[in-house]
């Protein structure tokens, strides 16, 4: 259920507001945007944030929904990293190797609630780039759950098979040099990362729109990799760029929330962080050939 912008809704004249799409007599579907699927569209990454942020002050309901989500998707892993801290305190080394067992363990039990979070934002985001006012329920439904779960495990694995790979010299070193490690140790983890990075924000930019495809298609784990490495082609530069002003913004975001006495975190980093979803949302309409609509005031 939705409070506005449902199927055959009346949607303002294109003049009252830039982000509307043209109007041929009745109104599209909240669902697909804001007219019928055509050819895939270019889009400018900055007018995708300018989009996300006015979607936000329209329905700042919006910083709820991303709170709530980032509570659930990072509980388990975050009562690990907590009983790791505990563990490592008192320098005991057989205490802080059970600390680091706790955490991955408690990694990998928090993949099924970080998948299930990041499509309900997904979801969510979505609908507000169609004109919707979604209600905080969209984040919990499970269709397509377990396509979400499958790729959360392709991110999460092939992350740490890369890392692996690519931080195995250091690691080498690092053990063989312990507990006084050289510059050699540093230099081997510099060159890993130099590569690392650079891959990662790579492969980040073509899959950003899998759970995109899940929420709005249905498709399975590998279909939805898939159409996100195609819906992507020829626009890695314009998602690594979005991906980097995101990263500005989260940065910003963050400091205001310091200055507001730190509470003021609570409002600002899930704010930018629906942001994202949101202008997520509105690059994938764009390259479905949809224009995306911004919910009513």
């Amino acid at each position: 259920m939705t409070d506005s912008g449902a199927p055959g809704s009346p949607l303002e004249p294109r003049d009252s507001d830039p982000y509307r799409a043209p109007q041929s007599g009745s109104a599209p579907e909240a669902s697909h945007g804001g007219g019928g699927p055509s050819e895939p569209r270019d889009w400018e990454p900055v007018e995708a944030l300018r989009f996300g942020f006015e979607a936000v002050k329209r329905y700042p309901i919006s910083i709820l929904a991303a709170f709530v989500a980032s509570l659930v998707g990072s509980i388990v892993g975050g009562i690990g990293g907590a009983a790791q801290n505990l563990l490592g305190m008192n320098g005991d080394q057989r205490l802080a190797m059970l600390g680091i067992v706790v955490y991955g363990v408690s990694m990998l039990l928090n993949i099924p609630l970080a998948a299930w979070m990041g499509l309900g934002q997904a979801r969510y985001g979505l609908a507000l780039a169609s004109g919707e006012r979604p209600e905080l329920s969209v984040l919990f439904r499970g269709d397509g759950l377990m396509a979400a779960i499958g790729a959360q495990c392709v991110y999460f694995f092939g992350g740490v098979l890369l890392g692996g790979v690519l931080f195995l010299p250091a690691i080498l070193l690092l053990k063989e040099q312990w507990p006084d490690p050289g510059l050699e140790v540093l230099l081997a983890a510099g060159a890993g990362a130099l590569v690392f990075t650079p891959m990662v924000l790579y492969f980040v930019t073509r899959i950003c729109l899998a759970n995109c495809a899940i929420a709005e298609r249905g498709l399975g784990a590998f279909d939805a990799i898939s159409e996100s490495w195609r819906m992507t082609s020829g626009q890695v530069w314009p998602f690594v760029l979005f991906f980097l002003l995101f990263f500005v913004l989260a940065i910003v975001a963050y400091i205001a929330g310091l200055l507001l006495c730190c509470v003021g975190l609570l409002a600002t980093v899930p704010a930018a962080t629906m942001v994202f979803y949101i202008a997520t949302g509105y690059a994938y309409w764009k390259r479905s050939g949809v224009e995306p609509v911004l919910p009513p005031v």
